[in-house]
């Protein structure tokens, strides 16, 4: 009786403990002072306070916070123009994304001869494509490009244990991300949006069919989300209602877009594919990723250029990780060098252990600061090159260009 006493106990505190709520859409700010908002009874939670900076009327039940670290700082030099490659992504985005945001009348109001514009706007774009080719970067830079807000959302800030929280949680957020593009350019970039929306089986929990349901709704509710005005209005504060709704705009990204639900599939107005790096592309990642450690010019010797054939099929993320080891080839060699030459104001410098003169003494006799490692070279990336393999198999590039045909376009 005394363990069903606890049980029962155990089940009625945990039923008067209120799920965690969302936190209303605001950028971070310094915490004003607070006022004490008395817990549950029983609850061994932290006693809540409310903010009276951050207090957001838009909350279901007006519990406070902030969720400005979603919030992804883009700077100005960030812009498309800064990506190696990617032409014709880069193309399709600006035509999606950056042109509606610049310039909205193109898609609004009246041309002349008083003929209205149908032409409205794609809302939401998705890219798909192998782990590590630049699709968050792509989303970072289109913020940039249009001096616009990005946040950055996972799956994680979304979905919650609790019952019917997570739809709350969709529910609340694209509305107040809705309500903050009122005012200024928002892109909402949802990563791993397939852990989201795959695929609707008949096994699936009712939990599930409800935050796709809920998800689904959202989305096509965000271009319209403009408040409506009293009866009887004119076109123009119609076109002025959708040019607000124009300074909204997400961008999805997925690694597996054939476990998207086909309905979700359908609200992404542009499915963009976004390849492997191209010879070009590559050279630029290898040369941007030497900068200040080998000569330019020198990448268009016959090595340098053998190293650029032998990368195909290398991801972005693969090269960059080429680079770092190849850069750390010349430090690593320092823990084994026995033998040591003058550099110069008072350094040293790694050589051969038959150079004439040299000093043999181990690295760590030194004092800090006075050994320095030798330049690298070509020999350190081919060296690091018969060690690396490629993340993406031809298999699965198989797979990206079979959806590409049948679902998207090539970036």
């Amino acid at each position: 009786m005394a363990s069903v006493d606890c049980s029962r106990a155990l089940l009625e505190r945990r039923a008067v403990s209120p799920p965690p709520p969302l936190l209303p859409f605001a950028p971070a700010q310094p915490a004003p002072p607070s006022t004490p908002v008395p817990g549950p009874v029983g609850s061994m939670a932290p006693v809540p306070t409310v903010s009276a900076g951050t207090a957001d009327s838009s909350s279901s039940d007006g519990d406070p916070g902030s969720i400005g670290s979603l919030r992804r700082h883009v700077g100005a030099d960030m812009g498309l123009s800064s990506l190696a490659g990617m032409a014709h992504a880069k193309r399709l985005l600006t035509e999606a994304v950056v042109l509606p945001l610049k310039f909205p009348h193109l898609f609004q109001g009246e041309y002349e001869g008083g003929h209205s514009s149908s032409l409205r706007p794609w809302q939401s774009v998705l890219l798909f494509g192998p782990p590590g080719t630049g699709k968050t970067r792509l989303a970072l830079a289109v913020a940039a490009e249009v001096s616009a807000e990005l946040y950055c959302i996972s799956p994680a800030d979304l979905l919650s244990s609790w019952f019917g929280q997570t739809e709350q949680n969709i529910r609340e957020l694209f509305g107040q991300v809705r309500e903050r593009a009122r005012s200024r350019r928002v892109i909402v970039f949802l990563d791993e949006v397939d852990g989201l929306c795959r695929r609707r089986t008949h096994e699936e929990p009712e939990s599930t069919r409800r935050m796709k349901t809920e998800l689904l709704t959202q989305l096509q509710q965000a271009p319209r989300a403009a408040r409506p005005g009293p009866a009887g209005r004119g076109q123009a504060a119609e076109a002025a209602e959708a040019a607000d709704t124009a300074q909204l705009f997400y961008v999805c990204a997925t690694n597996c877009p054939w476990e998207i639900d086909p309905a979700f599939l359908r609200r992404f107005e542009k499915r963009i594919f976004i390849g492997l790096p191209d010879r070009e592309c590559r050279q630029e990642i290898i040369r941007s990723g030497v900068n200040f450690h080998v000569d330019p010019a020198s990448l268009q010797d016959p090595e340098w250029q053998a190293l650029l054939d032998r990368t195909e099929g290398f991801s972005g993320s693969d090269i960059t990780d080429l680079v770092k080891n190849a850069l750390y080839q010349p430090i690593r060699e320092l823990t084994s060098t026995t033998h040591w030459i003058p550099a110069g104001s008072g350094l040293w410098m790694p050589c051969s252990s038959n150079r004439i003169g040299a000093l043999r003494q181990n690295m760590d006799l030194f004092p800090p600061h006075t050994v320095i490692a030798r330049p690298v070279t070509v020999r350190d990336f081919l060296d690091v090159l018969e060690m690396a393999r490629p993340t993406v198999c031809p298999e699965d590039l198989a797979r990206y260009e079979l959806f590409t045909r049948q679902f998207g376009q090539l970036g």
